[in-house]
């Protein structure tokens, strides 16, 4: 679903794509989004480091193979000194062992770059309004990477989850907007907000994509049947 309509802020936007055609291409056709602007655009981590210090932006495109500092590396580095900043992984690199890599060094999305421009954008406009992005392939990969893990997480947090808090997680595991939550279940945003605040505590995660690994982990979700 194209969220573009429901928000009113513009999406500032940095990228790292160390071959300058590809660069100018994703910057010329996101930058004809009315909800989107690129601010910043490097060649490689450390540039986008050094760049992002002084023009703050919401969402970073990272590639991974670039010279100085590549994708792993910058992903670290962003994690850490700017919490707030959401990254999606675009790379030719894409397989299972990529995206859970990925996902566990703090990237909101990861990508192949075969996707769609049209896919692109819902990325960027998800990881803005809710935390993450995860397409089939992420969701594939995170399952089959938990399914035969031991918990690290008390069984009771998973057992104190009320009803109607589990109905949510399924729903924001969908990538479920709070007002569209509301609107399903004929609650209040309010409510869902409160709804969504229980949930992250009890379980203790820090935020909504550490949340989806944590339904997909504990079986309280399934990307097969939703």
């Amino acid at each position: 679903m194209n969220k573009s309509n429901t928000m009113s802020r513009i999406i500032k936007l940095g990228i790292a794509e160390d071959h300058q055609l590809l660069r100018e291409t994703f910057i010329k056709c996101l930058n004809q989004q009315k909800n989107i602007t690129f601010l910043v655009e490097a060649k490689n981590g450390e540039d986008l480091i050094n760049k992002i210090s002084i023009r703050k932006v919401d969402v970073v495109i990272l590639d991974i193979r670039m010279p100085v500092m590549d994708g792993w590396q910058a992903l670290k580095v962003l994690s850490n000194r700017f919490p707030l900043i959401r990254i999606i992984v675009l790379s030719m690199f894409h397989s299972e062992y990529h995206i859970i890599k990925a996902i566990k060094l703090g990237a909101n999305a990861v990508l192949s770059k075969d996707v769609s421009m049209e896919t692109l954008i819902e990325a960027i406009e998800s990881v803005y309004e809710d935390g993450f992005y995860y397409d089939r392939e992420s969701y594939r990969a995170l399952h089959s990477n938990t399914i035969n893990m031991n918990s690290d997480t008390n069984f009771h947090e998973i057992q104190v989850l009320t009803r109607r808090e589990r109905e949510i997680l399924k729903l924001i595991c969908k990538g479920r907007t709070n007002k569209e939550i509301a609107e399903i279940l004929f609650k209040s945003v309010r409510t869902i907000e409160s709804h969504r605040k229980s949930i992250l505590n009890k379980t203790e995660c820090p935020n909504v994509a550490s949340l989806v690994v944590f339904a997909i982990k504990h079986k309280l979700y399934d990307i097969e049947t939703g």
